[in-house]
């Protein structure tokens, strides 16, 4: 019984874990998304890669669209790539020939996510 009740309470703190880690910069301040939306007012494509969610291979696509929005909670607001919402943890630009985490670029905390990817 003591066994069971060990293997749930991991289970149960490895689920909240991967929850916290799946949002780090979705909702930020509104000069994070303002510096964020700078910052990739001039590309034209992203990648979007979670490591803590052990994606096999980033994601690209094309920015159409890049706005702020407020998400109408504690003040906070998001950056949406043609209309959807992302997780500026997750999101890496062109950089040379690698693609830098928009994130860290902005000096905004975030964790188990690696700097570049290729």
């Amino acid at each position: 019984m003591f066994r069971h009740k060990w293997f749930s309470l991991l289970f149960s703190t490895m689920l909240i874990t991967q929850t916290v880690l799946a949002d780090q910069a979705a909702y930020i301040s509104r000069t994070d998304a303002e510096r964020a939306m700078q910052l990739l007012n001039h590309i034209s494509t992203v990648k979007f890669y979670c490591a803590p969610c052990n994606d096999k291979a980033a994601t690209q696509v094309s920015i159409r669209s890049i706005n702020g929005m407020d998400v109408n909670y504690q003040g906070y607001w998001e950056v949406q790539i043609n209309g959807e919402g992302i997780d500026l943890a997750y999101t890496y630009f062109p950089d040379g020939k690698r693609w830098r985490n928009v994130a860290m670029a902005l000096h905004i905390q975030v964790q188990d996510v690696p700097e570049f990817i290729d």
